[in-house]
């Protein structure tokens, strides 16, 4: 699926086909996301096996605050931080 269609399944997503429409966002990330693949390979999971949303593996914390975490090449064009942001993007 590509990004178009993905973000065309997010717009029209309910209760009845959440479930599915996760699965294959978390399918697209972990082909997409540089970071995100490492982290999983690292894990030794293989994105084709989950099929539960409780077997997706959440990105630590610290990730976020040592790394660019985006999928796909693009400049942000607005930062937002916390009160436990370092102040570096």
């Amino acid at each position: 699926m590509n990004r178009d269609q993905l973000l065309q399944e997010i717009r029209q997503v309910d209760s009845d086909n959440f479930v599915p429409v996760a699965l294959e966002v978390f399918r697209y990330q972990a082909k997409y996301n540089l970071l995100y693949r490492r982290f999983l390979q690292l894990l030794a999971i293989s994105p084709e096996r989950v099929q539960h949303l409780e077997d997706i593996p959440f990105l630590p914390i610290s990730l976020f605050k040592s790394h660019t975490v985006k999928t796909g090449d693009w400049k942000a064009s607005l930062i937002f931080r916390s009160s436990g942001t370092t102040g570096t993007a």
